[in-house]
């Protein structure tokens, strides 16, 4: 078995490498062939198909899609995305599980792929192993769906409104495992009024993709921070009036197609670059401090971090816990800007450089521990992207699924 394992794990495809195993793949049982395969990287599956025809029904089958997802949810990668020349370039290393206390470690990143679409901003976390960016035409923009394991992307239908402006969340359901797409946009006039206009997309139809109208329960402002999709709910900030902070998050259920509104604590400070988190399946939010001021980014100067906690969506309730920064933290991060691209599920954020330097560097801040860990990132060609935004994602998992 072990013998069979590596034979497939070192396979470089070639004429003569086909033919061989062509003629050979029948005298092995296919459960054998969906296990040893449910182990490799998606790369290797996508030369894998082109072996044979026995192998491309094989990998291109639902049960091997269902098996591989299961396992990459076990094994979650960080993602790093780059545009350049408005053209999308994904990477993906392995994540380290809970690094050792003031450890320094390197993980190798691997390209994915290229999407040449016109890209200029606006690039959604990472949902069950699909991206949701867009496409900049001549007077409108437009979702992009792309999956940087199949190198696959769909471009959107687009939606005519007479509106100034749209913001696109995506989410997954996973209870009828379908992704979908939701557009809000607002009413064309010299000032922002309350939105009114609300568009649903969902992409496993097997028919024409159409954007439905939905209705809201209460009216609101949107503002342009990032949303969050937890467990099928999207989560995103919101305002009353024009002029006030944020201060509910809207909760769109991806499966009901309805909407909710949580209040926030006065305390609770959201602002334009506040980061919105996955913790253990509940929706956090963070603030971190700079000195005096609340910011994106953070430095070798970052003081304390408070994370709020949404235990009760129905109460309205959130718990707050501050951390002390260990006093090691200046030596580690140095003179480089960080944000922070997320939480691990294992319990780890995730620091980030806006825009990496070589060697390009990202750090993991275990809270309960207060330890630091550094990890160098190798295999980007780090000087085609120089001053270009790392946009960088946990728990990253490589999804087979064709769109």
């Amino acid at each position: 078995m072990e013998n069979l394992k590596q034979q497939v794990l070192d396979l470089t495809i070639s004429r003569h490498d086909t033919q061989s195993w062509s003629s050979r793949d029948h005298t092995i049982p296919h459960d054998i062939l969906i296990d040893i395969f449910s182990r490799t990287p998606s790369k290797s599956i996508a030369r894998s198909r082109c072996v044979s025809k026995t192998w491309k029904s094989i990998l291109h089958g639902p049960d091997f899609t269902k098996l591989f997802l299961r396992r990459s949810l076990s094994r979650p990668r960080l993602l790093f995305t780059f545009i350049e020349d408005e053209s999308l370039f994904f990477f993906s290393s392995s994540q380290p599980q809970k690094p050792d206390k003031n450890s320094s470690l390197v993980a190798n990143a691997d390209h994915h792929t290229k999407f040449s679409h016109h890209v200029s901003s606006g690039i959604c976390r990472s949902v069950n192993g699909q991206i949701c960016t867009q496409d900049r035409g001549w007077r409108y923009t437009v979702p992009v769906i792309c999956n940087p394991s199949t190198g696959e992307s769909i471009i959107l239908p687009l939606l005519e409104l007479d509106r100034i402006d749209e913001k696109r969340y995506f989410g997954y359901d996973p209870i009828d495992k379908k992704f979908k797409v939701l557009g809000v946009s607002w009413p064309a006039c010299g000032t922002r009024n309350l939105y009114e206009d609300h568009h649903v997309l969902t992409l496993e139809t097997r028919q024409q993709l159409l954007w439905r109208k939905i209705e809201c329960c209460s009216p609101y402002y949107l503002l342009y921070n990032d949303g969050i999709c937890i467990s099928g709910v999207l989560y995103y900030p919101a305002a009353t009036d024009t002029h006030s902070e944020v201060s509910m998050i809207v909760c769109f259920d991806v499966r009901l197609e309805t909407f909710s509104f949580v209040n926030k604590p006065e305390e609770l400070k959201i602002g334009h670059y506040s980061t919105l988190i996955n913790y253990k399946g509940k929706l956090g939010a963070l603030e971190s401090k700079r000195g005096i001021d609340y910011d994106e980014m953070v430095d070798g100067s970052f003081g304390f971090l408070k994370l709020w906690i949404l235990v009760d969506p129905e109460k309205h309730i959130w718990l707050m816990k501050i951390y002390q920064i260990p006093s090691m933290w200046r030596n580690v991060i140095q003179k480089v800007d960080v944000y922070f691209a997320g939480m691990t599920s294992s319990g780890e954020f995730l620091l980030s450089p806006y825009s990496p330097n070589d060697p390009f560097y990202v750090f993991f801040y275990d809270p309960e521990k207060n330890t630091i860990a550094r990890v160098e990132i190798q295999g980007i060609n780090l000087q085609r992207f120089v001053n270009r935004k790392a946009y960088t994602f946990v728990d990253y998992t490589e999804n087979l699924k064709l769109i």
